[in-house]
């Protein structure tokens, strides 16, 4: 009976594992792929950046392929832009050719006559295809001294039989206008700075006291100034005296 027993004891022995035989033979089978699962885990993760970092480089590749073609379209804009203000200037340039073919006033002056108080008077024409308007008389009085500086200075150019303040026009085909106008000079001293007009009597009186001279030598230049309708300025000679002397008490009727 005994033997039974322990023969039965020792059957049942056999059949149940140990559990530390079998913790042994876990641990010993996780450290023999530790190495290998590490080197699964690193191959992963290191092939999981460099298509991160394929992915970025391909996304930098077409950002900078958009920014060249943005490059290339503004270029492209500034060209058309540049393109358009050449022709735009072009055409500018070939309507003012076409205006001034069509209306450009040409103004001829004949028979100036110089009366005393600075009046001139004289004929005018226009012979051009446009209005000449704001007619007025432009004159300097020039003089080779520091001490007085000149500048042109204007009066209205008018019809004599007018009695109108402002500044008269000539039309396209009128002729031997009888026009009236005066000899303004600017003038500028040290004596009394500030520009301020004179008639060209007066101004010969205040150079000549200016240098204390009684004779001086001057340079009288008048012309007729008159624009288009588009303001575009013109000019026509009417005085040159070139170097001349004058003296106090002397006025226009004296020098031309």
């Amino acid at each position: 009976m005994r033997d039974e027993v322990d023969s039965k004891e020792v059957g049942t022995g056999m059949l149940s594992p140990n559990p530390m035989v079998v913790a042994d033979i876990l641990i010993s089978w996780i450290a023999e792929w530790a190495t290998e699962i590490n080197a699964i885990v690193s191959i992963f993760l290191t092939g999981a950046i460099l298509w991160v970092y394929l992915q970025q480089r391909d996304i930098m590749d077409k950002q900078t392929e958009i920014q060249a073609d943005q490059s290339g379209l503004l270029s492209e804009q500034t060209q058309i832009q540049s393109n358009q203000t050449d022709i735009m200037q072009s055409q500018t340039e070939l309507m003012q050719s076409e205006h001034e073919a069509r209306e450009k006033p040409l103004i001829e002056v004949l028979d100036l006559e110089a009366h005393p108080q600075n009046k001139i008077t004289f004929s005018g024409s226009n012979f051009g295809n446009g209005v000449a308007s704001n007619l007025r008389v432009r004159s300097e009085l020039k003089v080779s001294d520091d001490e007085i500086e000149t500048f042109f200075d204007s009066a209205p150019v008018k019809y004599t039989d007018s009695r109108e303040p402002y500044n008269s026009s000539l039309y396209p085909g009128e002729k031997n206008q009888e026009l009236v106008s005066h000899v303004v000079c600017g003038l500028d001293n040290q004596r009394s700075p500030g520009r301020h007009s004179q008639g060209l009597n007066a101004a010969i009186v205040e150079i000549c006291q200016v240098l204390a001279q009684d004779e001086v030598e001057v340079r009288l230049v008048v012309e007729v100034v008159y624009e288009d309708i588009l303001g575009n300025t013109y000019s026509e000679d009417l005085v040159d005296t070139g170097q001349t002397f004058v003296s106090s008490g002397m006025g226009v009727q004296d020098i031309i």
